[in-house]
């Protein structure tokens, strides 16, 4: 199906990629193709796009959705700061999507901007007190600002909310680290690799632990 979108979804020159543009960022967005998500938004502007295209408000939040991915393209291509510009322009377009405003928080902690991140993440929970994602970054910000016993509580929300959440899980571990808790901490990373035996960190962080012991 996807190849079938490719071949109908024509962009040999601008005026066509402009006409696809947002079919275009959808379909490589699936496919994770974020270099030519990145080549389509240098072709047509990010001015261009940012100011006069990607504009307007709308109930299936379209031009919201295709700021969101763009900002995820530039956010896996390392490029934090386009990333928080698009993400901020989505959150603009829909600013009750708990995901787009967690994402630029998310891109706010990266800048190490982590007071703004921290009033982001609470707003989200003021919406939807149960946006596990919300509550997991908040409870990182809280302990890179020197508040680990906040963190850990809301940790313990999160995970009862979903115990099998995997970043969740990896920021416990950071937290027990931090605590020195380095029996417990391997506990978690055990709980980790039993759900997904392929997590390069977690198989990197539990090595270092049983070189502590």
């Amino acid at each position: 199906m996807l190849s079938s979108a490719q071949f109908y979804l024509s962009d040999k020159n601008i005026d066509e990629v402009k006409k696809n543009f947002e079919l275009l960022v959808h379909l490589y967005f699936i496919k994770l193709d974020f270099n030519k998500i990145l080549k389509y938004v240098n072709l047509v502007g990010k001015d261009n796009l940012l100011n006069s295209i990607l504009t307007k408000k709308s109930y299936d939040n379209s031009n919201a959705w295709t700021l969101y991915r763009i900002g995820e393209a530039y956010n896996g291509s390392g490029d934090i700061l386009n990333a928080y510009i698009f993400y901020k322009k989505s959150d603009e377009l829909s600013p009750f999507n708990p995901e787009f405003k967690n994402k630029l928080g998310a891109s706010l902690m990266a800048q190490k901007n982590i007071p703004q991140a921290i009033k982001i993440f609470e707003s989200i929970l003021v919406e939807d007190p149960k946006f596990v994602q919300a509550i997991n970054n908040l409870g990182y910000a809280n302990l890179v600002s020197g508040n680990p016993q906040k963190a850990e509580e809301l940790y313990n929300r999160a995970l009862k909310l979903d115990p099998d959440y995997e970043s969740l899980l990896m920021n416990i571990v950071g937290l027990k680290i931090y605590q020195k808790k380095y029996k417990e901490a391997e506990e978690v990373l055990k709980k980790v690799l039993k759900k997904n035996p392929k997590n390069e960190q977690a198989i990197a962080v539990l090595k270092q632990l049983k070189g502590l012991n």
